[in-house]
């Protein structure tokens, strides 16, 4: 009767260990440690900090919505042209109240860079880059840049930034924060992506109608687009204040961003 009651006791035991197996597969499954949203405490990768955020989630009163209007939110923005050797590209860059937002734009070689875009709010430099990220574990990130010459045409599809902080080394990474085109008739690629504020160094960035940005690439000629504001309250070049005075402005968040204070060198 022992023996019987043992290999009872031993069997119990073990069913009830492969239910808790089986329960924590589920779990983990229905919420991956790396789609629980929001910052993540920083770990070691290569000597940096690191952080990842969920997908990135567009919303309708975003000034640009990446990936939802296939680049026709950048029509009323004006454009600088970036040279590097030679290749040049057409570039755009604007801001509101939750995202910094840039476009670019290749030649007809259907190429542009993957690395070294370089947003800089406020002084503190930014280097952004689009790839593909494999997500190990918390403690281990895998991100390969894309060779955007090697995009079939017609191709589409979103990618992940990587922010890093050149001060301080700290890198975060936004799931589907990037779009990518090819197109099938052209030949040129597109590029569109958004940083969140939060997500820009470890700490993010308090921005304001006073905050100045850059948006340059690394072997760029040129200075890049400098923008000045943030959201429907940034800073308006005077001149559209002295020819809307007397009508008044409308509030429309996407309108009142294409008036904000914008020079292109």
């Amino acid at each position: 009767m022992k023996h019987k009651y043992h290999i009872k006791k031993v069997t119990v035991s073990l069913l009830a260990l492969i239910c808790l197996f089986i329960l924590s597969i589920q779990a983990a499954q229905a919420n991956p440690w790396w789609k629980e949203g929001g910052d993540w405490d920083w770990s070691y990768n290569n000597g940096a900090r690191w952080s990842i955020e969920d997908y990135f989630k567009t919303n309708e009163d975003d000034a640009i919505r990446i990936g939802n209007s296939h680049f026709q939110d950048w029509n009323d923005y004006p454009a600088n042209y970036w040279y590097s050797g030679f290749d040049s590209y057409k570039t755009k860059f604007t801001v509101d109240d939750r995202n910094a937002y840039g476009y670019v734009q290749s030649n007809s070689n259907g190429y542009i860079p993957s690395e070294n875009y370089f947003i800089t709010v406020n002084g503190h430099q930014y280097s952004v880059s689009i790839g593909d990220a494999s997500f190990k574990n918390k403690n281990k990130i895998l991100f390969s840049p894309i060779d955007t010459s090697w995009l079939d045409y017609g191709e589409r599809h979103y990618v992940t930034l990587e922010v890093r902080s050149k001060n301080t080394k700290y890198h975060t990474y936004v799931v589907d924060g990037g779009y990518l085109y090819k197109s099938p008739y052209s030949g040129k690629v597109y590029l569109e992506f958004a940083v969140p504020f939060n997500d820009f160094g470890e700490y993010g960035e308090d921005v304001n109608r006073s905050t100045t940005w850059n948006f340059n690439q690394k072997d760029n000629y040129g200075d890049g687009i400098d923008f000045e504001g943030a959201s429907t309250l940034a800073i308006i070049p005077v001149v559209f204040a002295v020819i809307f005075v007397g009508i008044g402005l409308r509030k429309n968040k996407k309108y009142l961003s294409n008036l904000r204070k914008v020079k292109i060198n």
